[in-house]
């Protein structure tokens, strides 16, 4: 666009175009005069910087607060230079690391902080870090943002799992926590006796020897003696016995000692008490030895007149010759096998809810589980699954039928008929559970002279193929 400005101006001499006024300049050039315009800078302001009209030159933008290249970075006061006046050295950026200085809150219906791993398999690459229903956690998320799994879980009350499992601290150490960490072999420790209560048994299966006085034992304890090493002992023993003492809960002043000799051919027992701290005299339990009562052949030697060899004897090997009956809410009886481990020592044959049954049992006699059973229906269970028999397996004996047998397998069979150059799906009678391994189809027809397939077949059903003339089909199907 040009402009024609008048000739031989006037220092001061005005023009206006275009609602812009210029004014001519003693240098000689015309300058733009309207207020709130940017004017063009003459040739001496270019040079010596000046601009008389108030007016913007180069060398008054290069030295003023104008943001350009030479005063453009960190220091300069300029807004341009920072992000809300935080200059970047104030802030992380993600694609470089940095250190944080203050605390951050994240804050959301579930905060966290997700670290994702990009070398790593779809499954793997997610991890969480955050607060999830009340407790802090490590988890682990696939890229369709489904939780795989809870690594790490802590709650406000300072419960603390792995995995979803309890983690074994002081807070739940002791019975009844659950966890095996507090058990030996699965077992709690109310249910063994300590070494530190129970005294006088050695770790070689044998009882530990006592030598001094035999009122000074304090404790529960067994053990054996010499009787040239003790004092205090029942007078007339042999050489050496037992010595078993029980405490009174109320403490050591109320305490009872029996005594076992192992005198040959007698063994007596002596018994007595510590009562407020005074000890009452050896009792002797049974006075008379064995030879003496076997000669006196009374009833004290029978069970309400009958001898032994008419009794049957836990440890002794022996045959009934009569029918007996047991009588109680849940009758059985239990075999006790000693050298089997704990847990599945004990097995129990019996009656109990009007089903007779078979029965594993722990040390605690609780039962473990149901092994065999049959109720007065003649049902038969063995691990709690109904046995399979010719009368209860599941089939049906029809045109288009099945049998299941007990490993699983399935056999299925059928008709069809008026099949001509088409395709025709079956359906099984039943869909297998898991897969259709095989079909075979036999026309009824006698002449070779047609072709049948079957096209596929899926667990429900299966599709085949008449290629000849009209035909009718048997077919049979095995899966499981």
């Amino acid at each position: 666009m040009a402009i024609n400005f008048p000739n031989n101006p006037s220092t001061g001499n005005t023009y206006d175009f275009n609602g812009v006024r210029y004014t001519y300049q003693a240098d000689g050039y015309w300058a733009v005069t309207t207020p709130g315009t940017v004017g063009i800078a003459s040739g001496a302001e270019v040079i010596t910087g000046t601009d008389n009209a108030k007016y913007i030159t180069p060398k008054a933008m290069e030295d003023s607060d104008y943001w350009n290249a030479r005063n453009d970075g960190p220091g300069s006061g300029l807004d341009a230079d920072t992000l809300d006046g935080t200059q970047l050295s104030s802030i992380l950026r993600k694609d470089s690391g940095g250190v944080i200085t203050v605390g951050h809150r994240i804050e959301a219906a579930a905060p966290n902080v997700l670290f994702h791993e990009t070398d790593q398999a779809l499954d793997q690459k997610r991890w969480w870090l955050g607060v999830d229903g009340s407790q802090f956690a490590i988890q682990t998320r696939a890229d369709n943002n489904d939780w795989i799994s809870t690594a790490f879980q802590l709650n406000r009350s300072g419960v603390l799992k792995l995995a979803g499992s309890p983690v074994w601290t002081s807070g739940n150490d002791g019975p009844g926590s659950g966890l095996n960490a507090d058990t030996l072999d699965g077992i709690e420790s109310i249910d063994f006796s300590l070494v530190d209560t129970y005294k006088g048994f050695n770790t070689n299966g044998r009882h530990d020897k006592f030598s001094g006085d035999l009122n000074t034992i304090s404790s529960n304890s067994t053990y054996n003696f010499l009787n040239t090493d003790v004092t205090n002992e029942p007078s007339g023993i042999g050489a050496w016995g037992f010595i078993n003492t029980k405490v009174h809960t109320s403490g050591i002043p109320y305490r009872t000692q029996v005594c076992y000799t192992m005198n040959s051919g007698e063994g007596k027992v002596y018994m007595r008490s510590l009562v407020n701290d005074v000890w009452n005299l050896w009792v002797s339990i049974g006075q008379t030895t064995k030879a003496e009562v076997d000669a006196l052949n009374i009833d004290a030697d029978t069970v309400d007149g009958a001898h032994l060899s008419a009794l049957v004897q836990k440890n002794v090997a022996s045959v009934s010759t009569a029918i007996h009956k047991l009588s109680n809410d849940a009758p059985r009886i239990t075999y006790y096998e000693t050298d089997a481990v704990a847990g599945s020592k004990s097995w129990s044959c019996g009656v109990n809810g009007g089903i007779f049954r078979v029965d594993t049992r722990d040390d605690v006699d609780a039962y473990i589980d149901n092994v065999l059973s049959v109720d007065r229906g003649g049902e038969l269970k063995a691990g709690g699954d109904v046995v399979w028999d010719q009368g209860n397996c599941p089939k049906d004996l029809v045109a288009n039928g099945y049998q299941k047998l007990a490993s699983g397998l399935i056999i299925q069979w059928g008709f069809t008929s008026g099949l001509v150059g088409t395709t025709r799906t079956i359906t099984f009678p039943i869909a297998f559970p898991g897969i259709c391994r095989s079909v075979q189809i036999q026309s009824t027809l006698a002449s070779s002279n047609y072709v049948h397939t079957v096209n596929s077949k899926t667990a429900s059903s299966f599709i085949m193929q008449n290629y000849g003339i009209t035909a009718d089909y048997y077919w049979m199907a095995i899966g499981y």
